[in-house]
Order: structure tokens, then sequence, then C-alpha cells
């Protein structure tokens, strides 16, 4: 299907007896439509070229395009990598996965072509654009995760790898990799898609999909709750526009953003609207003092709807890093 934005109509585009369709991408050569077992290339109105993959009995997953053009093949569970030159000759391209390794995803920039898999010993795969074989660049993991390590999307900003896993949002910078801790909500859980936007991360998880600011860690959730069709995000199923509209593929359909995500309104500021010291219920106001070693509870309320849907977080003063309040209640002892 093409979706108008002007019209907010649909237009069926192409036709496939029992399709499953997971990826396309526009190319000079035309628009590259992956199809179960099958990849088509399309030309206006029709079907130029195609690409038949059913002897091997595996979906093709993902696509694609080098700086020179040719068109990768993401193929879950071959060892091999297909490529696709300009002259449109399939080629095959060997992956060193190892046991663990299963072909997940491909991830082109200006330096080269990125695989990336699954196992902790094989989870990323590179070769420069200059080279003709993949290396293993997987950095070893120094801490602790619940199963095998399953990378499914992955985007590069600042020289940092980021990669959506199994085990949650990591980021890689060649030597070391580390679990992204910016809020004990959604540290360790699964991520579906990671994209590079304005100079933060759109990723997706459980709870739908979170613009992540890594140089200040603050974040904003979008969910049903703002719109989103679901809160359940496919694998890669994120998509920025040349104008910076966000795309969303959910669980119950498509959805995209109507402005760009860095331009917010600024939420009221919420209210206190209880305070106990000591446990004791007291009030107060600029010229209270507290005594030392007191135990303080500030409760909090929302004046925005959804009130569940806001994140409230807190600092003592400006050097201090910001602190995600829970159950709305802040506690603190002086």
């Amino acid at each position: 299907y093409s979706y108008n934005k002007v019209t907010h109509q649909n237009k069926k585009e192409f036709t496939v007896a029992n399709g499953y369709f997971q990826s396309v991408l526009m190319s000079d050569e035309g628009l590259w439509i992956a199809n179960a077992f099958k990849v088509f290339l399309r030309k206006g109105n029709r079907i130029i070229k195609e690409f038949d993959f059913s002897n091997d009995a595996r979906f093709i997953t993902d696509i694609g395009k080098d700086v020179y053009g040719n068109i990768w093949l993401a193929e879950q569970g071959n060892p091999d990598m297909y490529m696709i030159d300009r002259s449109l000759q399939l080629k095959r391209v060997k992956i060193p996965l190892g046991k663990e390794g299963v072909i997940n995803m491909v991830y082109t920039n200006s330096e080269g072509v990125y695989v990336a898999s699954a196992g902790k010993n094989s989870y990323l795969f590179y070769k420069a654009n200059n080279d003709s074989v993949f290396k293993n660049i997987s950095v070893p993991i120094r801490f602790e995760v619940r199963n095998d390590l399953n990378v499914v999307d992955m985007t590069i900003m600042n020289n940092t790898i980021w990669l959506a896993t199994s085990e949650g949002l990591m980021k890689c910078d060649h030597d070391t990799i580390q679990r992204v801790d910016f809020d004990a909500t959604f540290s360790k859980m699964p991520t579906k898609a990671v994209k590079v936007y304005a100079n933060q991360l759109l990723f997706a998880n459980a709870y739908g999909m979170i613009l992540y600011n890594p140089a200040t860690g603050a974040y904003e959730l979008f969910n049903e709750g703002t719109g989103m069709l679901s809160n359940t995000v496919v694998s890669r199923g994120i998509f920025i526009g040349k104008d910076r509209t966000v795309w969303v593929g959910t669980s119950k359909g498509l959805c995209f953003s109507r402005r760009p995500f860095t331009e917010f309104h600024p939420t009221p500021t919420p209210r206190f609207i209880e305070t106990l010291i000591n446990g004791k219920h007291t009030r107060i106001h600029s010229k209270k003092e507290i005594e030392y070693g007191s135990f303080i509870s500030l409760k909090i309320s929302s004046i925005t709807f959804p009130e569940k849907e806001i994140t409230i977080q807190y600092r003592l003063s400006p050097e201090k890093n910001w602190s995600t309040v829970h159950n709305f209640e802040i506690n603190l002892s002086s």
C-alpha cells in the first residue's frame, strides 16, 4: 500500500497471493519488495525482476543498500548474505557466524555494511566498502544477560553503535559494550527498533516508542495515550522521512507524527498535594524550617491527563542528575 498524507487515502500498489511483506527499499532501479521467500523489483506499475529463494525455505527479513547501489538481503538462518549488484546479478557473501549466529538485519552507511545477528560472541559483523569479507566485530559482553543475546536493529550516532536487543538498548564504542540504564523500568526490556532522530534516539519496547537524549538522559514516551494505535511496535518498525515525519509500524497498523518530535509544548507544572515530616502532616512555605535529620515525604499530582502516562523527574540542585519519581511520591532525608 501507499498512503497520501494530504488526502489520508490508502492505495493498493501490489498484491501477492498469501503475501507476507517484511521490508521495502527505494533505489535508482525502482522499489525493492521482500515478500516471504521472494524479492521483487518494481518500476512504475510493473515488476521488472524477481528473485526466488524458496529453496532456502527461509524468509527475507530485511533489505539494505550500500554506497555503490548494491542491494543486501538478510535471510534468517542463512550463514550467507545475498547481494544484488547494479547489473541485477545475485551473489552470496559468507558471514562468519560460528555456532550461535543467526542473521537478523543489515545496516549500511557511508563507510560499509553491518550485519546484526544473535549470540553473545557473534552479534555484530562488518565489512568496509573496500573490503570483500565480513569480520566479527562483536565486543565481549562483561555483564550478565538473561538469555542468548539477539540483536534485531541497530543505528550509529557520533561513532557509537546503538543496538536494539533482547536484553534492552545497548551501546558499543568498538571497545566496550554496555546496557543503557537510564530508567529501571526500561533498562532490561527487549527493544524492537532504534533510529537516530535530531541527535537523539527513537527506540521501541513493550511500553511504546521512546525519544531518548543520550547527552542529558532525558526521554519522552509515546504510546496509545499519545495517539499510537498500539504500544506494540514491530521489529525495525520505525522509519524517519526526509521531512522528519516519524512512521511507526504497530501490531494494529501504521501511524505517523504530524509535527517534529522536538517541538514539545510544556507540560503544566505538577502540584505538591501533601507533605509528611517524620510521618506528620505539615504545611510547607518558604519560611518553614525543617529540623536536620528529618524524614520528608512529598506527594505529587500531575494535572495533565492521563496522569499514569506522565513521567515526573526532580533534582535538588542544578549540578545534580535528574531522578524519576515513582508512585507520585518523593522521599527525602536530611
